[in-house]
């Protein structure tokens, strides 16, 4: 690139000094530059300076180690290339990274010898491999335990009114409260004898007179009846304050080990660059992809990830209306996390063709509801982020949000590649282990600010 530069600058200085010189002759025979001489100038002048930038650039970016240059430092590979066995092992911190069988030289191939040369691009082409941005969407910070606990409120601060009242099945009226609904709110929750659960206050119609929110499944005179009411109330001076209650819940996750294995031969150890390319391209990769699938769909047991869809609240079928598409249904999981009065979600993850399927929806006009296809569009769905992956099974959605008091990823170690001859008969047949690994745990303190679905 420099060599190209300069080949170019030198060019250009060629040229420039020609139009100089016609420039000095014209001067001499019409005591003026002619206007087409001197734009000529200008023009190559601007050339000539925008070349000089680049080099100046060029000569002042700072030198970035590679891969390759890294592992040539580490001692622990020095030691492991010299002895020709024992173990190394070496963290790699940034993302560097973009088969079941050992990696020797019968694997990746090599010439056949003969009068013709042959013509071969260096490198190996990787296998398609899907972008990986789930982690992206979540908050995450560095521990130093195996074992990740937090405390979380299981019931918000509320006190409880008691009152007895009179039903009827198939009605949403109470009547003859034996207490007065002057400190009754409309959406208050409500349960009892012959009261729907999830029952709220809908209306209150006089002082001892209220609406349910969904009928009454009994006839009952006189029966018991509980109003839970949230921490504040309004207090008559001299009168005693409602005592309120909140209950705590303490939970842990524990860190995980997601890992990858795979065995090679000693003589890779000898090229470098191949080894750095192995590395960059393939084994932490797969990890990364293991880790996103149980960021997801981790059941929590065993030495699984606890998921966010094996944690989060399940839609609310109840919310759908005849004619609903993908796109309301998606609307109604945002509802349903503002009902449950948790964090505004931030993102929606969806299966890549459940994701087009939404994209190329058209009105009755034929024109792209979510925006002209010429146009550079942001993957959103009523301002959430949408990540489109595979990950996630065709039909499902997740919404959500990445809020760290809702949920955060604590990572424990952070993506280590080791390479050793200490493994089973490895010695004996002249191998290698490479692994790659990380520790890492998903803390989702408030999983109804999660919905997770499939589409009607």
């Amino acid at each position: 690139m420099e060599k190209e530069l300069e080949q170019q600058l030198s060019a250009l200085q060629t040229e420039l000094k020609s139009f100089a010189e016609k420039a000095a002759a014209e001067k001499k025979d019409l005591g003026t530059m002619q206007s087409e001489t001197k734009a000529a100038v200008e023009k190559l002048q601007q050339q000539i300076d925008a070349i000089d930038l680049k080099m100046v650039e060029k000569h002042n970016a700072p030198a970035t180690k590679s891969l390759a240059d890294e592992l040539k430092e580490n001692e622990d590979i020095a030691r492991l290339l010299k002895n020709r066995s024992g173990r190394a092992s070496f963290t790699v911190k940034s993302n560097r990274f973009e088969r079941k069988t050992v990696i020797s030289e019968t694997a990746v191939g090599f010439s056949t010898s003969g009068v013709m040369p042959i013509d071969r691009i260096s490198g190996i082409t990787a296998e398609a491999r899907q972008g990986l941005r789930l982690r992206d969407l979540l908050v995450a910070r560095p521990t130093l335990l195996p074992l990740v606990d937090f405390v979380k409120v299981t019931s918000a601060p509320s006190y409880t009114i008691s009152m007895t009242g009179n039903t009827t099945s198939g009605s949403k009226s109470v009547t003859s409260l034996s207490v007065s609904t002057s400190g009754l709110k409309v959406g208050q929750p409500i349960s009892g004898s012959g009261i729907a659960a999830g029952s709220t206050i809908a209306a209150i119609n006089s002082s001892s007179s209220i609406t349910l929110s969904a009928n009454a499944t009994a006839t009952a005179t006189g029966v018991t009846l509980s109003v839970t009411a949230g921490a504040g109330s309004v207090t008559a001076e001299g009168n005693a304050i409602n005592e309120s209650a909140v209950t705590f819940a303490s939970a842990s996750e524990k860190v995980r080990t997601i890992a990858a294995f795979i065995p090679a031969t000693k003589q890779i150890l000898d090229d470098f660059n191949e080894l750095a390319g192995y590395i960059n391209t393939s084994l932490p990769y797969y990890v990364n992809l293991e880790e996103e699938l149980q960021l997801l769909s981790g059941d929590g047991t065993g030495e699984n990830l606890h998921g966010l869809i094996t944690q989060g609240a399940a839609y609310d079928t109840s919310l759908n209306v005849s004619g609903d598409n993908k796109i309301d249904q998606i609307g109604h999981a945002i509802s349903q996390i503002a009902r449950s009065k948790e964090l505004d979600p931030t993102f929606a993850v969806l299966n890549t063709m459940d994701w087009w399927a939404i994209r190329l929806t058209k009105d009755s006009y034929g024109r792209y509801i979510l925006g002209d296809p010429q146009s550079m569009v942001r993957p959103s769905i009523f301002g959430l982020d949408v990540v489109a992956t595979t990950s996630i099974p065709s039909g499902s959605f997740l919404v959500g949000t990445g809020a760290a008091p809702a949920a955060e990823i604590r990572d424990r170690m952070d993506m280590q590649v080791e390479i050793s001859t200490e493994h089973s008969d490895f010695f004996q047949k002249n191998l290698v282990a490479i692994r790659a690994e990380k520790r890492a745990a998903l803390v989702v303190k408030r999983p109804n600010a999660f919905v997770q679905g499939t589409f009607a």
